[in-house]
């Protein structure tokens, strides 16, 4: 039986707010040392210039062209800050020397083949949007470091004890046997977590 998305939603986010305090506690003096290497080593784009990881990203905000200026504006704000705040993580993600295995990279380029039906697919809409798949590779690989590094570092906060306490704490008519829902109850902490502390090393 699937797990309920009210209950699961409200079970994580008390979960959150108790190992988020240890984990902003934890981060916070790194943090402010991070500040003064963030202002060094993020650079923002020319205002006549346009990345190619804000193109990409832009045409995944925006699917389809829209003539609506505020939307467009909107849009476009929306790109800049995920920009900006992949950029921040990423500078943390590589001072703690994250390595992302070949095997996960081959992973998300098989999932960005699949999203696209393939290769052929694939080069029509980077053909449409204006940039190479090296650059489109190398979004991707930036991606991977910061997600790695997010993993890596939320991973020791989901213990057998609070999967064990979120399955508890769900309706018994909603429960499967544990070992058949223990993997995808602590993928969705692992997820939760890891948005947490990404939100704690933005200051959000």
């Amino acid at each position: 039986m699937k797990i309920g998305i009210s209950i699961a939603i409200i079970v994580a986010i008390v979960i959150n707010c108790i190992v988020g305090i240890l984990i902003f506690s934890h981060y916070q003096k790194s943090k402010i040392n991070n500040d003064e290497t963030l202002n060094s080593q993020v650079e923002s784009p020319k205002d006549n210039e346009m990345s190619s990881e804000k193109k990409i990203l832009l045409s995944d905000l925006a699917p389809t062209v829209t003539n609506q200026a505020s939307t467009s504006s909107a849009i476009d704000k929306v790109a800049t800050k995920q920009l900006s705040d992949t950029e921040k993580l990423y500078v943390i993600a590589t001072a703690a020397n994250t390595i992302v295995s070949d095997t996960e990279r081959r992973r998300a380029w098989q999932r960005e083949l699949y999203n696209y039906n393939g290769e052929t697919g694939l080069e029509e809409h980077l053909k449409s949007i204006g940039i190479s798949q090296d650059e489109y590779k190398a979004r991707i690989e930036k991606q991977l470091v910061v997600n790695t590094y997010l993993e890596k570092v939320a991973s020791p906060y989901i213990t057998n004890e609070a999967v064990l306490e979120f399955y508890n704490s769900l309706p018994e008519a909603e429960r499967d046997e544990f070992d058949y829902m223990e993997s995808s109850i602590r993928q969705t902490l692992l997820a939760s977590q890891m948005v947490a502390l990404r939100d704690v090393l933005l200051g959000q």
